[in-house]
């Protein structure tokens, strides 16, 4: 039986620039029986989303959230090896 031998290629990670990047967050404020659960609409900065967390808290006295995150990257191999 043949072996397989795999070399490592390095790659680089390139923010694809051409897509907006999407910011969001839940309400996780409450207790083991209960959560807020409330969710921002996606925005395209953190600051929109920030000023959501904020009006939230503002209207509901709630100060804890999970934030998301998600972007597009380009994975290219390193140029010269």
């Amino acid at each position: 039986m043949k072996g397989t031998i795999f070399r490592f290629i390095p790659h680089r990670f390139i923010r694809d620039e051409t897509a907006l990047p999407e910011f969001s967050a839940t309400c996780v404020h409450g207790d083991e029986f209960w959560e807020c659960g409330a969710e921002s609409p996606e925005y395209n900065t953190d600051q929109r989303l920030q000023r959501w967390m904020v009006d939230h808290r503002q209207k509901t006295g709630h100060n804890r959230y999970r934030r998301d995150y998600a972007d597009y990257v380009l994975v290219e191999p390193e140029h010269g090896r």
